[in-house]
């Protein structure tokens, strides 16, 4: 697509004038690049300085998809290329839906929220996911992502259902998944974050707090039931600076099977079983962390398994 700009007038002298376009159009070195023509059709100057807002989609009652699965079948459906997507959950918004996600490419999608906090409830109809291999086990995610590029998240998750232990806030199959800072998760029955078979997870600078039965265990008994992991990892990645992981039931950080964490300047208190744990040849960075109050052992190495515990 071209454009003849003999045919436009002095547009020079008339950046004000709207031209009626109806596709996106891209301008190499036109006139010196004095122009930049946006989606609706608006012609500015350089001195204009406007960058291409991204596309926006409320999700909640009133806004433009009820669910979150309804916006993704959407965008699907409409692919947009070269275009970043903001998905805004409105203040009605509550997660009592599965959002399964496989085989996408959605890294140039970001979930924020009018709320700092997204409720999570009972999920309606949920399928269970089955995790193979020398320990099995299930588990039911509200969101799970399979070889995929999960969208960046700029939210924070708390759960108030609490009667099945099988629920998980994320977890992550050879998958990609990028939190913004300061956000959190907390009260999530079973684990906060799971990332498997060469995940990548980012959680810098964020928490996670009450997973798992640490509300229901004895202090300082360390004969009982330890249920509840804040992030576990295995044979994947993570990347969490200054992360917080304060009263998980059983493991703050677990970090296991060829993984590789960076928690450097972690901080947990109250954790179940341990803070921070590597096993099965895992490497964890765990400098300057700080882990306290810990019923059983605060920081946990062995299967070959190294912890830079420098300065912690």
């Amino acid at each position: 697509f071209s454009i003849d700009f003999s045919k436009i007038g002095d547009w020079e002298n008339n950046f004000d004038d709207v031209i009626d376009i109806s596709a996106v159009v891209n301008i190499s070195n036109e006139k010196n690049n004095s122009l930049k023509i946006l989606e609706d059709g608006l012609f500015c100057d350089n001195n204009t300085n406007f960058d291409i807002l991204p596309i926006e989609y409320k999700i909640g009652e009133k806004g433009d998809f009820l669910t979150l699965n309804n916006c993704f079948d959407f965008i699907e459906n409409n692919p947009i290329f070269n275009k970043k997507i903001k998905l805004i959950l409105l203040s009605d918004y509550i997660l009592h839906e599965q959002i399964i996600l496989e085989n996408k490419n959605y890294s140039h999608i970001t979930i924020s929220s009018e709320n700092k906090e997204i409720i999570s409830e009972k999920i309606n109809e949920p399928q269970i996911i089955k995790e193979k291999g020398i320990k099995e086990f299930s588990y039911i995610p509200y969101f799970y992502a399979k070889n995929t590029s999960f969208p960046i998240l700029d939210i924070s998750l708390k759960s108030t259902y609490k009667e099945n232990d099988l629920y998980v806030c994320l977890a992550m199959d050879n998958s990609c998944l990028i939190f913004k800072e300061n956000n959190y998760i907390k009260d999530y029955p079973f684990i906060g974050i799971y990332g498997t078979n060469n995940s990548n997870i980012t959680f810098d600078y964020c928490e996670i707090t009450n997973i798992g039965n640490r509300d229901t265990q004895q202090e300082n008994t360390k004969d009982q039931l330890f249920y509840g992991d804040g992030i576990r990892i295995n044979n994947s990645s993570l990347n969490g600076k200054s992360i917080k992981v304060n009263r998980c039931g059983s493991v703050g950080i677990n970090v296991s099977h060829s993984s590789k964490a960076n928690v450097d300047e972690a901080y947990g208190e109250y954790n179940g079983h341990h803070a921070l744990m590597a096993t099965s040849s895992s490497n964890v960075s765990a400098q300057n962390a700080t882990f306290l109050h810990t019923t059983d052992d605060n920081v946990v190495a062995y299967a070959s398994s190294n912890i830079d515990f420098r300065n912690g």
